[in-house]
């Protein structure tokens, strides 16, 4: 059924996910790099390092971008 429906032709897209936070305030076991706002290798990047990870993204051929960070309260971080 694929077959008749698509062929075989086969497309991607390459994008990057810059996760401009680690710090994560659900502790839902579902990232493996999330961490506790406590701890101590907690990391919250500066607009100009999201910036060039977004370059450099561009330069290897990405042509889309997923911003991503914790859910909950991270917009008490973000909007004082």
């Amino acid at each position: 059924m694929r077959e008749e429906v698509s062929g075989n032709i086969v497309t991607y897209v390459v994008n990057r996910n810059i996760n401009f936070t680690n710090i994560c305030f659900v502790g839902c076991k579902f990232c493996a790099f999330s961490r506790g706002p406590r701890e101590s290798d907690t990391y919250f990047l500066e607009p100009e390092q999201v910036a060039q990870k977004a370059i450099e993204a561009w330069q290897l051929g990405a042509e889309k971008f997923a911003f991503k960070a914790d859910c909950a309260r991270l917009t008490t971080v973000l909007l004082p």
